[in-house]
Protein backbone atom coordinates (compact mmCIF):
# COMPACT_ATOMS: atom_id res chain seq x y z
CA UNK A 1 0.00 0.00 0.00
CA UNK A 2 1.01 3.45 -0.92
CA UNK A 3 -0.69 6.82 0.99
CA UNK A 4 -1.75 7.61 3.66
CA UNK A 5 -4.80 5.22 3.68
CA UNK A 6 -5.39 5.25 7.65
CA UNK A 7 -5.37 8.93 8.25
CA UNK A 8 -2.44 8.45 10.67
CA UNK A 9 0.00 10.49 8.80
CA UNK A 10 1.58 6.89 8.23
CA UNK A 11 3.15 6.13 5.21
CA UNK A 12 3.17 2.69 4.71
CA UNK A 13 5.45 0.67 1.50
CA UNK A 14 4.49 -2.47 -0.34
CA UNK A 15 7.90 -5.10 -0.13
CA UNK A 16 10.95 -3.53 -2.37
CA UNK A 17 10.07 -0.07 -3.02
CA UNK A 18 12.02 2.00 -5.38
CA UNK A 19 12.83 5.60 -4.80
CA UNK A 20 15.38 6.72 -7.94
CA UNK A 21 16.60 10.40 -7.28
CA UNK A 22 15.92 13.00 -4.03
CA UNK A 23 13.71 11.76 -1.73
CA UNK A 24 12.96 14.47 1.42
CA UNK A 25 12.69 13.12 4.63
CA UNK A 26 12.78 16.16 6.66
CA UNK A 27 10.50 15.46 9.70
CA UNK A 28 9.97 11.71 9.01
CA UNK A 29 10.90 8.91 12.02
CA UNK A 30 12.06 5.32 10.46
CA UNK A 31 10.42 3.44 13.32
CA UNK A 32 12.38 -0.40 14.69
CA UNK A 33 15.29 -0.84 15.68
CA UNK A 34 17.05 -1.35 12.49
CA UNK A 35 15.32 0.46 9.96
CA UNK A 36 18.01 1.64 7.38
CA UNK A 37 19.12 -1.61 5.29
CA UNK A 38 22.08 -0.84 2.60
CA UNK A 39 22.90 -3.17 -0.23
CA UNK A 40 26.39 -2.33 -1.78
CA UNK A 41 27.00 -3.05 -5.60
CA UNK A 42 26.27 -6.52 -5.72
CA UNK A 43 22.78 -7.55 -5.10
CA UNK A 44 23.35 -10.89 -2.84
CA UNK A 45 22.20 -12.23 0.70
CA UNK A 46 24.79 -9.83 2.72
CA UNK A 47 23.71 -6.08 3.73
CA UNK A 48 24.82 -3.85 6.23
CA UNK A 49 22.36 -2.58 8.66
CA UNK A 50 22.09 0.28 10.70
CA UNK A 51 20.73 -0.04 13.76
CA UNK A 52 19.73 1.78 16.75
CA UNK A 53 19.44 0.95 20.80
CA UNK A 54 16.18 1.89 22.38
CA UNK A 55 17.17 5.36 23.02
CA UNK A 56 16.41 6.98 26.92
CA UNK A 57 16.36 10.30 25.72
CA UNK A 58 16.51 12.36 22.62
CA UNK A 59 20.10 11.78 20.94
CA UNK A 60 22.12 13.59 18.15
CA UNK A 61 24.81 12.22 15.98
CA UNK A 62 26.51 14.49 13.60
CA UNK A 63 27.93 13.40 10.84
CA UNK A 64 31.14 14.91 9.82
CA UNK A 65 31.71 17.10 6.45
CA UNK A 66 34.85 14.42 6.01
CA UNK A 67 35.33 11.95 3.64
CA UNK A 68 36.98 8.62 5.25
CA UNK A 69 36.28 5.25 7.23
CA UNK A 70 34.56 4.86 10.15
CA UNK A 71 36.32 3.33 12.99
CA UNK A 72 34.75 0.39 15.23
CA UNK A 73 35.11 -0.38 18.56
CA UNK A 74 34.67 -4.47 18.98
CA UNK A 75 33.75 -5.86 21.78
CA UNK A 76 36.57 -9.04 22.63
CA UNK A 77 36.11 -10.85 25.57
CA UNK A 78 39.79 -10.46 27.05
CA UNK A 79 41.32 -11.65 23.70
CA UNK A 80 44.46 -9.36 21.74
CA UNK A 81 42.94 -7.08 19.23
CA UNK A 82 45.38 -8.26 16.93
CA UNK A 83 43.62 -11.54 16.33
CA UNK A 84 39.98 -10.09 16.64
CA UNK A 85 40.06 -7.43 14.08
CA UNK A 86 39.94 -10.26 11.23
CA UNK A 87 41.61 -8.10 7.93
CA UNK A 88 40.71 -4.73 9.69
CA UNK A 89 43.73 -3.13 12.21
CA UNK A 90 43.84 -2.25 15.76
CA UNK A 91 44.11 1.28 16.71
CA UNK A 92 44.01 0.92 20.53
CA UNK A 93 43.00 -1.79 22.94
CA UNK A 94 41.06 -1.44 25.96
CA UNK A 95 40.96 -3.17 29.50
CA UNK A 96 37.73 -1.95 30.86
CA UNK A 97 38.56 2.39 30.92
CA UNK A 98 42.39 1.80 30.59
CA UNK A 99 44.22 2.01 27.11
CA UNK A 100 46.23 -0.93 26.47
CA UNK A 101 48.68 -2.22 23.42
CA UNK A 102 46.66 -3.56 20.63
CA UNK A 103 48.30 -7.22 21.07
CA UNK A 104 47.38 -7.12 25.07
CA UNK A 105 45.32 -10.39 25.86
CA UNK A 106 43.38 -8.55 28.59
CA UNK A 107 41.90 -5.89 26.38
CA UNK A 108 38.50 -6.62 26.27
CA UNK A 109 37.81 -4.09 23.39
CA UNK A 110 39.48 -2.28 20.55
CA UNK A 111 39.17 0.16 17.91
CA UNK A 112 39.83 -1.20 14.77
CA UNK A 113 39.99 -0.02 10.73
Amino acid sequence: MIGDETGTGVVVFGTGPTIDGAANFSGAALLSASPLQFEGATADAFETTLAVTDPTADRVITLPNETGSSLIRKALGNTACTATCGSASCLLGFDGAVAVACADASADECICY
